[in-house]
């Protein structure tokens, strides 16, 4: 193809296609936690097939009889690029069990991992362009995320990951499928051409979830596009980017590797915000106070994060009981707090009363905080103050007994996911990335 020069001077793509570049010289420490991520990606995909909304929304692709190369966990049939990375994608987030990097507010392996997988496999490329596709998809989504604010966002009315989810996606695929930097600025631009990410004013429902993967998929037709020669302009993110989204903030410098190291893995399926609650109710559990003689809990939490949860004890489905500090201060008090499937539940029936909870705006939470203050007062009057940062370490270990917890809760036998175990454990030199899809997960036709 023919490119059409640039614009004078430098612009934003001209440093995040160089941020992207720069990804293939991370250490060997990043490149591991790129596996992991993938790891969790796949688990979370894998149990996340047969959520309620994935299943419906794989439904509705029989309208369009969307017919393709493509495969998703959650539908066996054949399927076009879009129907298949949204679902994946779908499934990957709808149990708010997969990453996020906290410093830009975005669900970073939704957003990237599901339209790389499908693409890199469909090209048959190998675990190492995989991982440098992730790396790179990771850090231009993150630094996107940061640079417009992280969730200093949501006050504006927009959630990071629908808004960038589609630039993280176009670059881990244009990088896993090869394109040379110009068309890596057309795919980019092509990607930011339609920004999302809508926030709601009232609650988040299903639709947040399906936009976020809409968005992804959107940004792997992108790259694909670009490789077929469309162009767009490189100065959306310049010009019209900063006066939708506000001025900039100013993002430090990173080095290769550093997006990636500043994910969490999550170990609770909640929404994030709650992460801190569900961890803080886990020590005191340890330290011996009993949650069942407990008379009321007082939970505070960053001014920008209280649009997110309620203290809901009925809600209208899953993704709802996942926002409420009552379903996770029930899934704690059941010994259940990893388990996607009782927030699935979204019901309390048959459970003893909880006890009296409120939410309250912590004014004096540090900017970009996800912290949680908790006041808890027990059946004797006792209280117990706590505040708690969400979990953020990651072990392989862990990582790898989350996958194969996953992979267990959506029916996948022992000798498969260990399969698919042995192939993560050697990603960086397994020569077709095909061999990753658990052969006996896919869903039969909805």
């Amino acid at each position: 193809m023919t490119a059409a020069a640039g614009p004078p001077g430098p612009t934003l793509l001209d440093d995040l296609v160089a941020q992207a570049r720069a990804e293939a010289h991370a250490p060997a420490s990043a490149r591991r936690r790129a596996a992991l991520e993938v790891a969790d990606t796949l688990g979370c995909m894998a149990l996340g097939a047969s959520h309620p909304l994935v299943r419906r929304v794989a439904l509705a692709g029989a309208a369009w009889k969307d017919g393709g190369p493509f495969r998703s966990l959650a539908d066996a049939r054949p399927l076009g690029l879009g129907q298949a990375v949204t679902l994946d994608s779908l499934a990957c987030h709808i149990d708010e069990f997969d990453s996020l990097h906290p410093g830009s507010a975005v669900v970073t392996s939704a957003a990237v991992i599901p339209a790389t997988l499908q693409v890199a496999a469909w090209r048959a490329r190998g675990g190492r362009d995989l991982i440098d596709a992730v790396l790179a998809g990771y850090a231009v989504v993150t630094h996107l995320g940061a640079r417009a604010g992280g969730t200093d966002m949501y006050a504006r009315g927009w959630w990071p990951t629908s808004s960038y989810a589609a630039v993280g996606a176009a670059v881990g695929v244009g990088v896993a499928i090869g394109l040379d930097d110009t068309a890596l600025r057309h795919a980019i631009g092509i990607a930011t051409a339609a920004p999302g990410g809508l926030l709601s004013d009232d609650r988040l429902a299903e639709g947040h979830y399906v936009a976020a993967a809409e968005e992804a998929a959107r940004g792997a037709r992108a790259a694909l596009f670009a490789e077929a020669g469309a162009q767009a302009s490189w100065t959306y993110l310049d010009g019209p980017g900063v006066r939708a989204f506000g001025p900039p903030h100013e993002v430090a410098a990173r080095a290769p590797g550093e997006s990636v190291e500043g994910c969490v893995i999550k170990f609770f399926p909640c929404a994030r915000p709650l992460h801190g609650f569900a961890a803080a109710l886990g020590r005191l559990a340890e330290a011996g106070v009993d949650l069942r003689d407990v008379r009321a809990v007082r939970l505070g939490l960053p001014p920008a994060l209280l649009r997110f949860v309620t203290t809901d004890l009925e809600v209208a489905g899953p993704t709802e009981a996942a926002a409420s500090a009552a379903f996770v201060y029930a899934a704690a008090r059941e010994g259940r707090a990893g388990d996607a499937l009782f927030f699935r539940e979204a019901s309390l029936a048959g459970l003893p009363p909880l006890p009296r909870l409120s939410l309250e705006a912590n004014e004096r939470a540090a900017p970009g905080s996800w912290a949680c203050d908790m006041v808890l007062t027990d059946g004797a009057g006792r209280t117990h103050a706590l505040t708690t940062e969400p979990p953020t370490a990651v072990r392989s270990t862990e990582v790898m007994g989350k996958l194969h917890a996953n992979l267990a809760a959506a029916g996948i036998q022992r000798a498969e996911a260990r399969r698919v175990t042995d192939v993560l454990d050697s990603l960086d030199a397994i020569g077709d990335i095909g061999a990753l899809r658990p052969r006996s997960l896919t869903r039969p036709t909805p």
